[in-house]
């Protein structure tokens, strides 16, 4: 037990120190890379209509990347972290001044009222993504993200530093207890 205790730290010591080489010896290539991406990403937002500057990033995203299959093409890695429904409309918070024009326009666009506060400006709807950026050019309308979602912890209770280690994908791996 204490043998394989031993030869697993060693393994993951082994494996640290080659992730670390080979990040190292790719550090400087990396750098000007993300810096240019960063570049275009900034480039791309003082490029926004008024309406997409009322949309979430993640919505202009996810509009561009179903449009023309990609977000942009000089950062490939980029993807939209939207989560669509089954019937392919995407669950949205809306900051708006809650009147009927506002109302009516998200239904007539194929959208749904799930809820709507008028007292904190707050609409939840479901709505196509296509139909996010004409919502957003409403003038009654401030801003719209994808919606916060509940979540659980279902998972079982990580050890300390289980996960920062990877120690449960090394157990996966290896098959350890």
């Amino acid at each position: 037990q204490e043998n394989r205790s031993r030869a697993r730290h060693v393994l993951l010591l082994v494996s640290a120190a080659m992730l670390f080489l080979t990040l190292a010896g790719h550090a400087q290539d990396l750098n000007s890379r993300a810096r240019n991406q960063i570049l275009v990403l900034q480039q791309e937002k003082l490029s926004r209509t008024p309406a997409q500057r009322k949309l979430d990033s993640q919505l202009v995203y996810a509009v561009r990347e179903k449009r023309q299959g990609f977000i942009m093409r000089d950062v490939p890695s980029l993807k939209a972290q939207v989560a669509f429904e089954p019937d392919g409309r995407v669950l949205v918070d809306i900051r708006a001044e809650v009147v009927p024009a506002v109302l009516d326009f998200i239904t007539a666009q194929g959208g749904l009222v799930i809820s709507s506060f008028p007292r904190e400006r707050a609409i939840r709807a479901l709505m196509p993504l296509e139909q996010i950026e004409p919502l957003a050019a409403q003038p009654k309308v401030r801003s719209i993200r994808p919606a916060d979602r509940a979540t659980t912890n279902a998972e079982t209770i990580a050890w300390e530093g289980d996960i920062a280690h990877r120690a449960n994908d090394a157990r996966a791996t290896f098959l350890a207890d």
